[in-house]
């Protein structure tokens, strides 16, 4: 629907402004507020500034029944049902999103003509007006709300009934009890900034029953940090499915996640005075998908404090202090994928520590100064120690002494190389699903294209480099492996390209690509094919500009059909 903009300025207040531009309309009452509403696609938005001490004098009216998002500057204490009365005055029917900021501490400019000698207005609170309050909004999915206000009413989002995702940053030391009795039903995300720990009241917990994800930041963490969680606080939330902890706690005990068995991510992160965890402070996690204890000071994990967490994925310990790792400490750990160590003081481990966690594929120990005793590992994992290369260690496969092997962290591929070693034939390559590889055997004795039959590991080849060898054919493409995506044939001795391996090339998803140049192509009726696919697909060969014919003295690109066979 096209909607005039233009006409919402219709009946304005002499006193107030409105102008439309684009998907734009502005409207400014001086004194009372200013209001821009954005028809994008979306759909509608508006943001208001509001600083009015009395009643509104004019509104403009919306043909918009529906909101994706209203953001609020409120400098001013508003009366109890200004925002009932502001929706249907403006003719919305449903909110999606609200973000309100409390400004009442800020001085605003309200208008053109300033009303003070130092060009400012102070603008003065409606009288018993102290704190905020919310009427209904119907559809409201969202809220945001910043406020420094030192206490919250109980009543304050009493007028939501729908609202799935609540978030406070928040001047308060206690939330009341019944605060979100109108939500209990609804409410699934809950996230918590606040200077200090806040507590809740246990009417409060009992209503967060049905909250699946809990998000608590301290955003000046080192203000309280004697306080610490209140106990129990997770066990009466019994749906939770992940929890965020920033700068929130200094220390835990074994009890603190007792009675959330549904959990399948936790975030403990930020916290400068958390040195150890105890032993069994997982035990009750048998969902657990994720934990994520990165960037605190831990030097110290016990012996069993992975112990329950037999579904775990991804453990990420970096940015801690731990020193060294026993033997045993991630034996509990049978489904564990992913381990980040990255900046740690690991100095040494046991050589068995991974030895058993045979789900184990990709280890991270970028910056531990780990230099020590060979790992034991009877599975194929990647072990990064650096930000750009990692190793690939498998027990079934040794990289060729004539090579150079490494795992390249940017694209996630194994590289081979095995340039100007003299080889006759390919190497032994992994069968692995991790990683695909790149083989580089350019400036060797090849003189045939390698068959996935042939050669162990190769099927799962996305990379073949072998320039300057001796091929005289491409054959037909079948012996190629399916996920190549480039093969460099560069300086070698073929003169055309069979018109097998051309309709190969055209086959649907086959989207290889070729680096050709440096070959003694054949500029002559058997080359037709070849130029004839090179105009409809360019991309396809990359260094086509590169091909010459060097009897007729002219880029191959730039043939014509009838110069490479006049009897075409």
């Amino acid at each position: 629907q096209i909607i005039p903009l233009p006409t919402f300025c219709l009946g304005l207040s002499p006193q107030c402004t409105c102008a439309a531009e684009g998907n734009v309309v502005r409207f400014h009452c001086p004194d009372e507020y200013a209001m821009l509403l954005e028809v994008s696609e979306p759909g509608a938005s508006l943001y208001m500034s509001y600083y009015a001490s009395t009643e509104l004098q004019w509104l403009p009216r919306f043909n918009i029944s529906s909101l994706v998002k209203i953001e609020f500057d409120a400098y001013i204490f508003w009366p109890e049902k200004f925002l009932s009365d502001l929706l249907k005055t403006l003719g919305v029917q449903t909110v999606k999103t609200i973000i309100f900021r409390d400004r009442t501490l800020e001085t605003v400019v309200t208008r053109d003509v300033l009303n003070s000698g130092n060009g400012y207005m102070e603008t003065s609170q409606p009288e018993n007006i102290t704190t905020w309050h919310f009427g209904s909004v119907p559809g409201l999915k969202k809220f945001k709300f910043f406020s420094h206000v030192p206490e919250l009413q109980e009543s304050i989002f009493h007028g939501f009934d729908t609202l799935r995702d609540l978030h406070l940053s928040v001047n308060v030391t206690t939330l009341p009890g019944n605060m979100l009795s109108t939500v209990n039903g609804t409410l699934k995300t809950l996230t918590i900034e606040s200077p200090g720990i806040v507590s809740f009241g246990n009417p409060l917990l009992r209503e967060l029953q049905q909250l699946r994800n809990l998000s608590l930041a301290l955003i000046h963490p080192f203000h309280e940090r004697d306080k610490q969680l209140q106990p129990h606080f997770f066990g009466s939330m019994t749906n939770l499915e992940e929890v965020r902890l920033a700068s929130a706690t200094s220390s835990v005990n074994r009890s603190m996640f007792k009675g959330t068995n549904k959990l399948q991510l936790i975030k403990m992160n930020g916290n400068d005075d958390l040195m150890e965890l105890p032993g069994e402070i997982f035990l009750d996690q048998v969902n657990l998908k994720t934990l994520d204890l990165s960037c605190n000071a831990i030097v110290t994990l016990h012996e069993d404090v992975f112990k329950g967490l037999g579904n775990l994925t991804l453990l990420d310990l970096s940015k801690n202090r731990l020193t060294n790792l026993s033997s045993t400490i991630f034996a509990p750990l049978t489904s564990l994928n992913v381990l980040r160590l990255n900046k740690n003081s690991l100095t040494a481990m046991s050589p068995s520590v991974f030895q058993d966690v045979v789900s184990l594929n990709y280890i991270e120990m970028v910056n531990t100064q780990f230099y020590g005793a060979t790992l034991l590992m009877n599975y194929e994992a990647v072990v990064c120690t650096n930000d750009e290369a990692c190793q690939y260690k498998s027990a079934e496969w040794q990289c060729d002494p004539r090579c150079i092997c490494w795992v390249q962290r940017s694209v996630g591929s194994l590289i081979v190389d095995c340039r100007g070693t003299s080889l006759e034939e390919l190497p032994d390559l992994p069968r692995t699903t991790l990683l695909s590889t790149v083989l580089k055997v350019g400036n060797n004795s090849l003189t045939s294209l390698p068959t996935v039959s042939e050669h162990s590991g190769y099927a799962n080849v996305s990379g073949l480099f072998l320039s300057d060898n001796n091929l005289t054919s491409l054959g037909s493409g079948d012996q190629l492996p399916d996920n190549l995506t480039h093969l460099d044939v560069r300086g070698n001795q073929i003169q055309s390209l069979s018109d097998e391996f051309l309709l190969f090339l055209q086959e649907p998803n086959n989207t290889m690509t070729l680096s050709l140049s440096g070959n003694p192509i054949t500029c002559g009726c058997e080359s037709l094919s070849l130029l004839f696919f090179v105009r409809t697909n360019p991309q396809r060969v990359r260094d086509i500009a590169d091909i010459v014919c060097t009897k007729q003295k002219k880029s191959f690109q730039q043939m014509e059909a009838f110069e490479l066979c006049p009897s075409y």
